[in-house]
């Protein structure tokens, strides 16, 4: 299951019209090296219409410091291609204890902040990617949500300054206080908020969080999730064209300017939509 907190965005200073992001899964999701090259493949035959590409590199360890998970490094290869790219600085593919391993971070963030900011400069990368996810761990406190934030805040002016974006991927209020106030995970000035809460496979719990999120995150800063499947698991059933086509169009409806889509590879008829949603 993709259920994240991932910190997602696009070039600092940017003006969102509809914006497309994809996710490569890499060997994360049991992907070889061949079917990585093919993902490349697609990505470089839709870069007309892709602004950026979102890959797993980097967990958190133990002691809550940045680790290299040694996946294939996509990324030079993607900005070689001119190809906007984003790595994640996640939990996986180890989930536990995630609020101690978060808690380490946010009580001295800048021996990670420096990390980040030399690996992605050290392999030119567009952008980095917040991607903390919990799983079954306690919900966290409010000290916790004012530290997250504070560190969102210290982590995007540093990544500025470097001419990095910095994007959050958030779960819902229920999974962590980290994501109980998304107004404050906006004004701590992150490029873009993702809400993987919409690859929900409810076509009216889709509709009521896209207009949660325009009104609590804004569409300057919103980026819609949406997944291929029907729901957040690769065991899910792929999701109908048509349904595809009316979550696009509910976006479109809401203002929603920039949406990321789980998972690479995509069928030819989704790529129809989304260079539809792109030219709008």
């Amino acid at each position: 299951m993709r259920l994240s907190l991932l910190l997602l965005l696009c070039v600092c200073g940017y003006s969102w019209a509809h914006q497309t992001f994809v996710w490569m899964c890499l060997q994360q999701c049991g992907f070889t090296p061949k079917q990585i090259t093919a993902h490349i493949e697609e990505v470089e035959q839709h870069s007309n219409i892709i602004d950026g590409v979102v890959f797993e590199q980097y967990t958190l360890n133990e002691d809550g410091k940045l680790q290299n998970l040694s996946y294939a490094n996509v990324g030079p290869v993607l900005g070689g291609l001119g190809i906007k790219n984003y790595a994640t600085l996640g939990t996986h593919p180890n989930f536990s204890g995630f609020l101690k391993r978060v808690r380490k971070v946010l009580a001295n963030p800048q021996p990670f902040i420096t990390s980040a900011i030399r690996e992605a400069r050290l392999h030119n990368y567009t952008g980095l990617a917040v991607e903390w996810l919990p799983t079954g761990q306690p919900y966290g406190t409010q000290e916790d949500l004012n530290n997250f934030v504070s560190f969102l805040r210290n982590f995007t002016t540093q990544a500025h300054a470097a001419h990095l974006n910095v994007i959050v991927h958030m779960l819902g209020v229920g999974d962590s206080v980290l994501f109980s106030d998304p107004r404050r995970l906006a004004a701590s000035g992150v490029d873009a908020v993702v809400t993987l809460t919409t690859y929900t496979a409810s076509t009216r719990s889709y509709d009521q969080l896209v207009r949660k999120y325009t009104r609590t995150i804004g569409t300057k800063q919103l980026a819609v999730a949406l997944s291929k499947y029907s729901g957040a698991k690769i065991t899910n059933t792929t999701m109908s064209p048509a349904e595809t086509k009316r979550r696009l169009k509910e976006a479109d409806m809401a203002g929603v300017r920039a949406i990321e889509v789980w998972l690479l590879p995509l069928k030819n008829w989704y790529w129809e939509e989304l260079k539809t949603w792109s030219q709008k």
